[in-house]
């Protein structure tokens, strides 16, 4: 597999079971644009492998997953706002462990999320908080040596 693979997969079970459907992207920071009430952007976070025998290795692919919802001046709106859409994304991610069937995929598991944004930083209409995710992934590589 690639990793391009692992976020396609990822973003697709997001979208299905989430509720984020029209609301979330592979990196196109533009939906912020569009003055929704939610947006869920995965980007790449890191990629990290271990042999587990000479004919299999196990990628951990790490993706964060940068959820953002509006921000109209009042803090607990928000914080309640962005907790309600953190816990649909890790309902999911919980429920979904192979990403609803991927090769090679044996688990997804949550990190610890960045603490949100803070409020009084900018006036930027959205504010966010990163939540990471990391997926297990055994592969053949096809050694040459």
């Amino acid at each position: 597999m690639s990793y391009a693979t692992i976020e396609a997969a990822l973003l697709t079970v997001i979208q299905k079971h989430a509720d984020f459907l029209t609301t979330s992207s592979r990196g196109d920071y533009r939906l912020l644009a569009k003055g929704l009430e939610r947006a869920a952007i995965l980007r790449f976070g890191a990629m990290r492998y271990k042999e587990i025998t000479i004919a299999q290795v196990l990628y951990v692919w790490t993706i964060n997953v940068d959820l953002y919802v509006p921000w109209r001046g009042e803090i607990n709106t928000w914080l309640t706002q962005i907790e309600t859409e953190k816990q649909k994304l890790i309902d999911t991610i919980v429920a979904w462990p192979q990403l609803s069937g991927t090769a090679g995929v044996i688990d997804v598991r949550l990190a610890a999320p960045s603490a949100p944004e803070a409020p009084e930083v900018t006036d930027a209409p959205f504010r966010g908080q990163t939540l990471i995710v990391e997926v297990d992934e055994i592969v053949s590589p096809g050694r040459q040596e």
